[in-house]
């Protein structure tokens, strides 16, 4: 037999390697003896480890001398180690030393710059972070950054070693550099990429999900992080920000740099959302922490109050990265009505525009999106917006009055401020639903208006005919829906029965039922034919009522007292309505 029938090097060790991340995907039997499987699982992890800090090596010093060859296998050899990991942890854990090793290669399979060996390395320290640990991290207690040095140092046995986890064994050094390398992979790849190393998320690979569902595990695991360690994880953002930001002073940015400031803000709204979240249990860390977690975002704040950004683009992107914060202003309430009127500022240094198309669309859209900021702040802050409400409702009007504020915005903001109500009580929520409501009052119930519109069907046709009034009617049932959708109380979801029941005794009515007096009565004018046909009732429709299943005769069809005549009025009005 030839040689050319036997595997060549590269193939063999690659199949041996596949073999080998079969048996790590094991785990320890029951029915086995604990000492020799583990002893067998530390040998091939020995030789693993061996074979992986080869290839890191490298890589790391030698990048471009790596071709896809080896490259292969060093992809099957992370995806082994991460197997052997994830599986028979309790083997490696019973060595400090071995431990920090192999957390040393996996934090370096993150850092790499090709994206498949950082995608097998992310999974695991999803993994391995997610796990809670048991008791405070003996390196901590101690002082020493040496967790692998303090475990030997004080005795602990192997057993509570596997039981407290890797937690143990992981430094602040590292949940930093995990950070780090989180936020720069935001971005995927695109024609504003750069031409570094770093290989970025390409959504032609295959084999991988697409690029939210790999970033929304970069997230995941930032949220772990940041919900450990908030002190680490506000400083590491911040950082992130002020390194895309680049020049406070700069006017324009390439869309590389908005790319990434994108990437930097979803990292805030997620740090921030893990540290100051009600399941995070902020008001339980200690007074240090707050204070270093406090002045972090202060500092923060004041940098993005005093930005003078002008370009749409810029704008859209600084009201994010301010509502991103509305967590941290339920908490710290006192810097609220600065950010109020930085928004409004954002807002009113775009000019207004009504073209759907064409460039002057970017501001029209930019004004919009710091309208939804003031909806995200209000839904985040909860109650710390309630003493800035009138100073809210005073600028509003007050831009209304000017001709600076567009019905769209104008929806957007009585939103934001109807949630800013919910949290207030009934009674607030009354007298904001009532002051919103006044415009449409005024005109909805003009005897003039509705002799007009809607004494006939005939009226609404006309009524729609213009198009500026037709939107402004879109815009206020736009707003109605809203008004409905936000007003009344949240509904329980523990106990909805009791809820009901609670409601009921108190007397509670929606907030909205005080004004369907004045709504309903003139819409129904219009529907006169229709509310006829809804009062009546067929004969056979009486008896289904009556339980009665005989099929009615020829003369029983037609409805009684001339009721066919209304139906047919009623639906050619219906129809007229529709035309």
């Amino acid at each position: 037999m030839g040689c050319g029938s036997l595997l060549s090097y590269s193939d063999f060790r690659l199949l041996a390697c596949e073999f080998f991340k079969i048996v790590c995907q094991r785990k320890r039997p029951a029915d086995v003896a604990v000492c020799e499987y583990d002893a067998a699982m530390s040998n091939i992890f020995q030789v693993l480890m061996n074979i992986s800090q080869e290839f890191l090596t490298k890589s790391r010093m030698q990048p471009m001398a790596i071709d896809e060859s080896e490259y292969e296998f060093g992809v099957c050899i992370c995806e082994t180690v991460v197997a052997l990991g994830s599986s028979n942890m309790q083997c490696i854990l019973v060595d400090g030393a071995r431990t920090s090793h192999f957390l040393q290669q996996m934090l370096e399979y993150y850092q790499h710059y090709r994206i498949a060996l950082h995608f097998q390395s992310l999974l695991f320290w999803l993994v391995a972070l997610r796990e809670p640990s048991k008791a405070k991290s003996v390196a901590r207690v101690s002082g020493d950054t040496s967790p692998a040095g303090n475990l030997g140092s004080v005795g602990v046995s192997s057993t509570e070693k596997e039981k407290k986890g890797v937690s143990l064994f992981i430094t602040d050094e590292i949940y930093s550099t995990l950070l780090d390398v989180s936020f720069k992979r935001m971005l995927k790849k695109s024609a504003n990429s750069s031409s570094s190393l770093l290989e970025l998320w390409n959504e032609e690979l295959e084999g991988k999900s697409d690029f939210s569902n790999y970033r929304t595990k970069l997230l995941d695991l930032i949220r772990v992080i940041a919900s450990q360690r908030p002190v680490i994880a506000a400083a590491n953002i911040v950082q992130r920000i002020n390194v895309v930001s680049g020049d406070a002073n700069q006017t324009t940015k390439s869309p590389q740099d908005l790319d990434a400031m994108v990437g930097a803000q979803l990292g805030l709204e997620t740090v921030v959302s893990a540290i100051f979240d009600g399941s995070g249990d902020y008001a339980k860390t200690d007074h240090e922490a707050k204070f270093q977690i406090h002045r972090t975002f202060e500092g923060l704040l004041q940098q993005l109050l005093s930005l003078k950004w002008t370009e749409p683009s810029l704008i859209v992107i600084h009201g994010h990265y301010l509502d991103s914060l509305g967590l941290y202003l339920r908490h710290y309430p006192d810097v609220v009505a600065s950010v109020v009127n930085k928004l409004f500022e954002l807002l009113t240094s775009l000019p207004i525009t009504i073209q759907q198309q064409g460039p002057s669309n970017n501001s029209r859209q930019a004004r919009l999106q710091i309208c939804s900021s003031f909806i995200r702040i209000s839904r985040a802050a909860d109650k710390a917006l309630l003493p800035h409400m009138k100073n809210i409702a005073d600028t509003m009007a007050y831009l209304q009055g000017e001709g600076r504020l567009l019905r769209a915005e104008h929806d957007h903001l009585c939103e934001a401020f109807l949630i800013m109500a919910s949290s207030s009580g009934i009674q607030q929520q009354q007298e904001v639903l009532a002051w919103l409501l006044e415009p449409l009052n005024k005109t909805w119930t003009q005897v003039e208006w509705q002799t007009a519109y809607l004494s006939d069907p005939s009226g609404l046709t006309d009524m729609f005919a213009d198009t500026q009034f037709m939107w402004s009617i879109y815009h206020t049932v736009t707003f109605f829906e809203k008004a409905l959708k936000r007003s009344g109380t949240k509904r329980s979801t523990t106990a909805p029965q009791a809820a009901i029941t609670t409601t009921t005794a108190t007397g509670y009515l929606h907030p909205m039922s005080s004004h369907l007096s004045w709504i309903l009565p003139p819409l129904l004018r219009s529907l006169t034919g229709e509310i006829k046909a809804a009062k009546s009732m067929t004969i056979s429709e009486q008896a289904s009522l009556l339980g009665e299943t005989s099929k009615p005769t020829k003369g029983q069809v037609a409805p009684a007292d001339g009721l066919l005549d209304v139906q047919r009025e009623g639906e050619s009005k219906e129809n007229n309505i529709r035309n």
